[in-house]
């Protein structure tokens, strides 16, 4: 039960992207560059969410693997992702919480074995 009575505090936040730039003004420039990963697993993922912390304009991410269970060791955004296909979990997360970067996904497999009898 809430008391109408209490008092509540709400701090407010600045996220624009203005607001972020004069925080950290060495990473300005960052806004007008595109960065295309190949394979958003162990490597790839925390590159990725590192871009998106700097303010990259856009990402392009490709992968055509799934989030392994086993691997939760080496996968960011842990189990709550498994059997997810990496590039779109990692699309959603960062949509979710770094909106300023553009993120287009592709599920494609570069490669790969071919029967070529």
């Amino acid at each position: 039960m809430i008391d109408s009575n209490q008092a509540y505090f709400s701090r407010q936040g600045r996220v624009g992207n203005m607001d972020v730039m004069v925080r950290t003004p060495e990473l300005q420039t960052m806004r007008e560059k595109s960065i295309a990963v190949f394979g958003v697993g162990c490597l790839g993922s925390i590159s990725v969410l590192e871009f998106a912390r700097a303010g990259v304009g856009n990402l392009r991410l490709m992968d055509h693997d799934f989030v392994d269970p086993a691997t939760m060791g080496r996968w960011p955004l842990g189990l709550i992702e498994a059997g997810r296909y990496k590039v779109h979990a990692i699309s959603e997360f960062l949509n979710s919480n770094y909106p300023s970067t553009l993120v287009t996904p592709v599920l494609h497999r570069i490669g790969g074995v071919r029967d070529c009898s």
